[in-house]
C-alpha cells in the first residue's frame, strides 16, 4: 500500500498485531498504529462463543462479507477458525461461515508427560474451585505447555456432583462434550440482514452462493423492492427512511 501511495510513508504507522506480539508491543501498537494487520483471534473470541442470537447475527455478517468478496472478484478469501472443546465443532463452523471446513482435531503441539490426581481429603470444608466442573479440562489443559511435565491435582468439594466425579474419574475425560447451537435461518434475522445485504449490494436471488440454503423469496418480497431488472432486488432506501421518520 505504501508503495502505491508513497506520500503515506512519512506519517502512516503500520503494525502487525497477532499472537506473537508481546504485551508491551501491543500497548504501543494500539496507541500509535494507524493501520493494523491482525486476525480475528486478536479482535474476537474463539468460535464456541458465537452461538444463540449473537452467533446467528455473526453468521449473517460473515455471509455478507463473502458476498462482497465474491462481487469484487476475490475468490481466495480463506477462513481459519479455532474452538475450545465443543461437541459439534465442524458442524458449528460450517453453519457460522457458510462454507466447508477441514476439521483438525488432533493435538500436534509439543508437551511433556501429564498426570492427574483426584484427591478427596478427610476434611471437606475447603474452598470450592472457582469454576467447578470446568477445572479439570481447562486449567489442567494449560499445564505442561511446550515440553514440560505437569501434575494436575483436583480437590473435589463435598457436594454430590464433585463426589460423583471423584468416584468415577473416567466420566471427566470420556463424557460427551456439550454442543453449541444457533439459528441464522430464523425469519426475523433473515429479513433484517437481507435489508442490510441489499443496501451493500444488489441481491440476485438466482445467484447468491454466500446465501445458499436460506429461503430468500418471501422475505425479499416482504422487505425489498424490485429494481431495474425483474430478477434483482434493491434496498428500499426512501421507503425505509420515510417509515422510520414519519411512521
Amino acid at each position: 500500500m505504501t508503495q502505491s501511495c508513497p506520500h503515506l510513508v512519512d506519517w502512516v504507522q503500520i503494525a502487525t498485531y497477532d499472537g506473537d506480539t508481546t504485551a508491551a508491543d501491543r500497548v504501543a501498537i494500539r496507541e500509535r498504529a494507524h493501520i493494523l494487520l491482525t486476525n480475528p483471534d486478536m479482535l474476537h473470541i474463539t468460535v464456541q462463543a458465537y452461538h444463540g442470537v449473537f452467533g446467528s447475527h455473526c453468521a449473517w455478517i460473515i455471509r455478507r462479507l463473502r458476498r462482497l468478496a465474491d462481487y469484487y472478484q476475490n475468490p481466495r478469501v480463506q477462513f481459519i477458525a479455532c474452538s475450545a472443546t465443543i461437541g459439534n465443532a465442524e458442524e458449528h463452523v460450517r453453519d457460522l461461515f457458510g462454507t466447508d471446513f477441514t476439521h483438525i482435531s488432533e493435538d500436534g503441539s509439543p508437551h511433556g508427560q501429564r498426570a492427574t490426581v483426584i484427591w478427596t481429603p478427610p476434611v471437606l470444608n475447603l474452598l470450592a474451585p472457582r469454576s467447578r466442573g470446568r477445572l479439570p479440562k481447562q486449567q489442567a489443559g494449560r499445564a505442561g505447555w511446550c515440553t514440560r511435565d505437569s501434575l494436575s491435582i483436583l480437590v473435589p468439594d463435598a457436594n454430590p456432583l464433585d463426589q460423583f466425579y471423584a468416584r468415577h474419574p473416567d466420566r471427566i475425560w470420556d463424557a460427551q462434550v456439550p454442543a453449541v447451537a444457533m439459528d441464522p435461518r430464523h425469519p426475523a434475522l433473515v429479513e433484517a440482514h437481507l435489508v442490510c445485504a441489499a443496501f451493500e449490494l444488489l441481491i440476485d436471488p438466482d445467484n447468491e452462493p454466500a446465501l445458499e440454503g436460506f429461503e430468500l423469496q418471501e422475505p425479499m418480497e416482504k422487505r425489498l423492492t424490485q429494481g431495474d431488472s425483474q430478477e434483482r432486488f434493491v434496498f428500499p432506501c426512501f421507503q425505509l427512511i420515510e417509515s422510520l421518520w414519519f411512521g
